[in-house]
């Protein structure tokens, strides 16, 4: 009986000795062998500023998918998302099925912009999943650079505030959460090209700080809108910079309008000028390319114009009265300690 017993541990330790040596040498028996993947494609695309593209959302390998949620971030000063849908061929083809409404957003730490978009089985249904679509969205490119178009995970959500935050995730029909891979991501390049596309018109404005112990600044009242502002003065230059203005050739012309009158077209992007009356004047800056025909676009700035008025410098009278009183107090001594010794004699 003892024998037999050993015989038979013998034989599992061998048995378990060969399914490790097994699962090692042949990785494709591995359990990890057809683990789920969110996937994003195509996963490089490059294109000049105002063209558009979609990207699609897939799974892979997902049994008895009920519910999904992806949220895709990327940087909004490069591409827009302009809109989301979920195509007829969809993993829930066949199925009833609920979407929400898609949200847009940005993140208050990395100011990253995010999307998120979902979509649920309805009833007593579910599917396992080879190779299917979740859904394709559709981006516009903005301004030259790259981005990324990535998966937003728990070790990295997006986070609409403190409170909020949103990552993608895979449901099964109990609504336990299917462990998945999101490694992968678009990279977005956007570049110039030969392409007769409008430029984009910006510019910066500087004002000189003010010595406030020598003014006093009369500057009126803040603007409210959209339109970005700055505080400046009657009589005291101000500068405007539009080298941040692009085109994807080259931009021939500057048209500003200053506001007050006065408009003035330059060849370089930075240009000074002087207001002489006070008040909200709003600038215009108008930039041409040099295609055939050529484009142009524009962009506003408001200024307020104040008033500076010089600090009245008392120091001189307070001096000569100060000293008017020294010269008081030392004749009036003199003529007393005469009086004394006049007294005396």
């Amino acid at each position: 009986m003892v024998k037999s017993l050993k015989k038979i541990i013998v034989y599992m330790l061998i048995a378990a000795l060969s399914t490790t040596v097994l699962f090692a040498t042949f990785p494709a028996l591995n359990a990890q062998e057809g683990a789920a993947q969110m996937l994003i494609s195509p996963e490089t695309v490059t294109l000049p500023v105002g063209a558009n593209f979609t990207v699609t959302i897939n799974v892979t390998n997902v049994q008895k998918l009920y519910t999904w949620q992806v949220v895709l971030k990327y940087n909004g000063s490069v591409i827009n998302c302009t809109d989301v849908w979920i195509p007829a061929d969809n993993v829930f083809k066949g199925k009833i099925y609920a979407g929400v409404e898609h949200e847009h957003g940005k993140d208050y730490i990395d100011g990253y912009d995010y999307m998120m978009y979902a979509a649920s089985l309805v009833g007593d249904v579910l599917v396992n999943v080879d190779n299917g679509i979740l859904f394709k969205a559709n981006f516009t490119v903005v301004d030259v650079g790259a981005t990324r178009i990535m998966f937003a995970t728990k070790e990295h959500p997006a986070r609409r505030d403190p409170y909020t935050s949103f990552e993608s995730f895979i449901l099964d029909y109990d609504l336990e959460e299917i462990s998945f891979s999101a490694s992968n991501f678009c990279t977005a390049i956007v570049e110039g090209s030969a392409v007769n596309l409008p430029p984009v018109a910006r510019l910066v404005v500087y004002v000189q700080e003010v010595e406030t112990s020598r003014y006093v600044a009369l500057r009126g009242y803040t603007p409210v809108g959209s339109i970005p502002y700055t505080f400046a003065y009657k009589g005291f230059p101000v500068i405007f910079n539009a080298s941040a203005s692009h085109d994807d050739g080259y931009i021939t012309r500057y048209v500003w309008d200053f506001g007050d009158g006065n408009i003035t077209e330059t060849l370089e992007p930075v240009v000074v000028h002087v207001y002489n009356s006070t008040g909200r004047k709003l600038v215009t800056l108008t930039v041409f390319d040099n295609g055939d025909p050529p484009l142009k676009s524009t962009c506003q700035y408001i200024v307020v114009v104040g008033l500076l008025v010089e600090r009245f410098d008392w120091s001189p009278f307070l001096y000569g009265l100060a000293a008017i009183l020294v010269v008081v107090i030392v004749v009036q001594s003199v003529r007393k300690i005469y009086a004394r010794l006049r007294m005396r004699a």
